[in-house]
């Protein structure tokens, strides 16, 4: 129960992340300042906070050594997905920047989750997993774009109308591509750190390393 609780609390907090981060980038001018600026805070802290509970930020070497190189990935995932979604909010609104994500984290967690990659306990996929995950799509496309669609049918968007009204012409597709590609990148993101924890013995110290 405590993990849904925090899974649900992470979900929360994406969206809100994204809003932030887009708005540092209109402060600073950049989407690779925001996203800078947005780990450097997070590296901070917690090498504050590793630094308190394994009281060294170093990684054995016999760890680095004898471990895939893709353990090593999380950051640069982390890095894109983070950077992405700053892009993608002036591009294709916020509504499509939450939703193709989601899209994206569905896909690469259903594969993620079958085929046992990344050291993942392997749940293969069954059609019940796939109707779960399917509704689970539907209702984040109902409940994020429900309103706004209304809305422009009625002829009374708002800001969230504009901003869906926005992007144009067939760069659109490409974007939202890239959306569902960022979302899967940090799905695989957290696979990816959830054994890096296991490996190190320390949730806290593989954050920190991802930052």
């Amino acid at each position: 129960m405590l993990a849904i609780i925090i899974g649900l609390t992470i979900g929360v907090g994406l969206p809100m992340q994204t809003s932030v981060n887009s708005r540092l980038r209109q402060s600073l001018g950049s989407p690779f300042w925001a996203s800078f600026i947005s780990f450097l805070i997070g590296t901070l802290f917690l090498a504050a906070i590793t630094l308190f509970e394994q009281h060294t930020l170093l990684i054995a070497s016999t760890v680095i050594t004898t471990q895939p190189a893709w353990l090593w990935l999380g950051g640069l995932f982390g890095v894109v997905y983070l950077t992405g979604n700053i892009v993608l909010f002036p591009k294709i609104g916020s509504v499509q920047t939450v939703i193709m994500p989601v899209l994206g984290q569905i896909l690469a967690g259903l594969l993620i989750d079958n085929f046992g990659w990344f050291h993942s306990p392997v749940s293969q996929l069954t059609l019940v997993r796939g109707l779960g995950a399917l509704l689970v799509l539907v209702g984040v496309i109902i409940t994020v774009a429900g309103n706004d669609w209304l809305a422009r049918k009625t002829g009374q968007g708002g800001y969230e109308s504009v901003l869906e009204a926005t992007p144009k012409g067939s760069h659109l597709m490409l974007w939202r591509l890239f959306g569902v590609f960022a979302g899967m990148l940090s799905a695989s993101q957290t696979a990816i750190n959830g054994h890096l924890g296991l490996v190190l013995n320390s949730k806290i110290q593989a954050a920190s390393f991802h930052f």
